[in-house]
């Protein structure tokens, strides 16, 4: 899809999203900063990032759509992309050469252990069919970091309180 043929805001992303066959994840929870008192900081109310970025993140979209339809409970999307400076800040403590300010990544948190221990699940089968997607995970006890074509390629981290999925 060609995403210079939408209006470079949330509703032309979220367009773009919808014309992608994304339904469950819109372009406000994509965008939305998790902490927006730092980013009110750094002049951004929204993570919209530049246009030729978008179809990563209906790509994650993609991936947190498929999670949230074998969950319990809705998946609720914390991060996709961060700016430099937002993500570099000592509170929000992103890695400086880590996914997100790429829009390579999103973080996802679950209701439960229980449910990310299902999209843990998902998420090694899809490591395992396609390796040439590149995913990163980063694992902790009811969260996810997923990277898709990671630009320091396939790898795996654990946050505390991970379990590995039974």
């Amino acid at each position: 899809m060609n995403v210079s043929a939408y209006p470079a805001t949330i509703a032309g992303f979220e367009a773009f999203l919808k014309d992608s066959g994304v339904s469950r994840i819109s372009a406000a929870e994509l965008t939305e900063p998790n902490h927006p008192e730092i980013a009110a900081r750094y002049g951004y109310s929204n993570f919209l990032p530049p246009q030729s970025w978008w179809p990563r993140g209906a790509a994650l979209a993609m991936v947190t759509q498929a999670i949230d339809g074998i969950t319990s409970a809705a998946v609720h999307v914390r991060n996709w992309w961060r700016p430099a400076a937002y993500n570099n800040d000592k509170f929000v403590g992103g890695a400086k050469n880590g996914d997100h300010p790429t829009a390579n990544a999103v973080d996802l948190d679950y209701a439960s252990v229980m449910d990310r221990m299902k999209a843990e699940r998902y998420l090694r089968g899809l490591c395992n069919r396609f390796p040439w997607m590149r995913i990163s995970l980063g694992l902790g006890a009811a969260t996810t970091h997923v990277g898709i074509d990671s630009p320091r390629g396939h790898r795996e981290w654990h946050y505390a309180g991970w379990t590995p999925a039974s």
